[in-house]
């Protein structure tokens, strides 16, 4: 799915008029979205940044990675986008602490949503942990992530720029170890 910045904008805007709909409050201070390709190693990322002396947020800022969005379906989306903004909502909770697990629960319940602590892709999937790449030289395996979060269109999208570090073949395929 691409998507552009205008389209993700409007569909955070309506996802986080939803989460108030239902009674979260967001902290009186900017959000913004950004597609931001520095934003690897994850789907997407909310950022707070506070005042250290007062505890005052002055801003927030919910960065997604283009690969995760040029991959994923709009229901992944739609799931990833409620869980930063659960973040947003919850800020000074301790990463996936109470606060933000009560948050995730009301909108998977309200608005048919999968919001988890982990990335989950219903329709693919595509983590890391269930896939790997083998060269087709010599059937070697080899896992390119360590992180459980990155998607696995890491992979796929650069497969190609891939070589075996035994035989030097270009050529692999990706392995669902579920399947095996």
């Amino acid at each position: 799915m691409i998507i552009n910045q205008q389209e993700l904008n409007k569909m955070c805007l309506e996802a986080q008029e939803n989460m108030e709909s239902i009674g979260i409050k967001f902290p009186n201070s900017p959000l913004s979205f950004k597609i931001d390709g520095r934003c690897s190693g994850c789907c997407a990322r909310c950022t707070t940044r506070i005042r250290t002396a007062t505890k005052e947020i002055v801003s927030q800022q919910i960065k997604f990675n283009p690969k995760f969005l040029d991959a994923t379906s709009v229901h992944s989306l739609w799931d990833v986008i409620y869980h930063e903004l659960c973040h947003a909502a919850s800020p000074f909770d301790n990463d996936h602490g109470k606060e933000w697990q009560e948050l995730a629960d009301r909108c998977n319940k309200a608005f048919n949503v999968n919001v988890s602590q982990y990335y989950d892709d219903p329709d693919n999937s595509y983590t890391q942990e269930n896939y790997c790449v083998e060269c087709v030289n010599c059937n070697r395996r080899y896992n390119k992530s360590v992180r459980r979060t990155k998607v696995y269109i890491d992979i796929a999208s650069n497969i190609q720029n891939y070589r075996c570090p035994h035989c030097d073949g270009k050529v692999f395929k990706a392995i669902d170890l579920r399947l095996e």
